[in-house]
């Protein structure tokens, strides 16, 4: 397995690139037959997502690509890397600005001449159905989309919603305040107490990646790009875009979670109604929406599946 990891810049932010199978700039990708991008939910951190898309590069043997959401992984300072900070243009940090990222990237990285498939997880998904509504030129070169455990109907009314919007709107100040004392910790009992708190909240067990996410994820600028946008998808995530879901059903697989916070069943059984011909599965294992976590071996081998059966 060829990995490699590094920055990029992209609609002027500074982005993080994790690769399987060729980097984005080798000459060699550019004759690649076959191409899978994740696309992540919210926090955007690629790590959380390595140990996932490793297995699924491993079964598969085609080039996998992921990359940071705008905001969500601050450049190493040795880059000395510049960007925009929320305040001065949010355009960049919200949810259309994340799809015009992810558009600038793909227009500029992947090859002309492969067969396009991605993984949109959570907020991913309703970015890729966006992208796949208003940009034709790369919606005509996408083989296929999986989403899984999609958030792309009126994320504000979901079960989770109850706890995080008063978080977003009430312990703002508070949770960044401690999310600054934490960058003041030694690195070994700042690793400690993050990996006690995963594992409390995930006795099953915790991937080591996802334990290095959670470090990156752990700091005042990153908590309050990632807060910025959650808000911003309560907003605007609002009615089933039903038109592109019909237009593009040979395009799209959907998965739901049986105990999702963040895309109920009734949001499955929604689309089920409104759109009965669309590739939609109910998820029989009880697999959590933050799958990665506990989980990446299980959906690896769903998503390999199911590419072999498109291919």
């Amino acid at each position: 397995m060829t990995y490699q990891e590094g920055w990029v810049v992209v609609n002027e932010m500074p982005t993080h690139v994790e690769t399987w199978g060729g980097w984005i700039e080798d000459p060699a990708i550019k004759d690649s037959k076959e191409l899978l991008i994740c696309v992540s939910g919210n926090p955007g951190v690629t790590e959380f997502y390595s140990h996932f898309l490793s297995l699924i590069h491993s079964t598969l043997k085609i080039p996998v690509w992921i990359i940071s959401h705008a905001g969500h992984e601050l450049p190493p300072n040795a880059l000395h890397l510049k960007y925009p900070t929320v305040q001065d243009k949010p355009e960049l940090y919200d949810l259309d600005g994340q799809v015009t990222h992810k558009v600038q990237f793909i227009e500029k990285y992947a090859p002309e001449k492969c067969d396009l498939y991605f993984i949109g997880h959570s907020v991913g998904a309703k970015i890729m159905s966006d992208i796949m509504k208003n940009y034709p030129h790369i919606n005509s070169r996408i083989k296929k989309c999986y989403m899984l455990f999609p958030t792309l109907e009126h994320i504000a009314n979901a079960p989770n919603a109850k706890f995080f919007i008063p978080m977003f709107t009430y312990l703002n100040r508070f949770i960044l305040f401690w999310a600054w004392v934490s960058t003041l910790l030694p690195g070994r009992l700042r690793n400690m107490i993050i990996n006690g708190v995963m594992y409390l909240s995930h006795p099953s067990g915790v991937t080591d990646c996802c334990l290095t996410a959670t470090d990156k994820l752990v700091d005042p600028v990153v908590v309050k790009n990632v807060f910025f946008l959650a808000n911003d998808e309560m907003g605007k995530i609002k009615d089933l875009d039903t038109e592109t879901i019909e237009k593009n059903l040979s395009k799209l697989r959907f998965y739901f979670g049986t105990t999702d916070g963040w895309c109920p069943v009734s949001y499955y059984e929604n689309l089920r109604k409104k759109c009965p011909q669309a590739d939609a599965i109910l998820c029989p294992s009880n697999i959590k929406h933050a799958f990665v976590i506990s989980s990446s071996h299980d959906m690896a081998d769903l998503v390999s599946k199911w590419i072999k059966e498109d291919k």
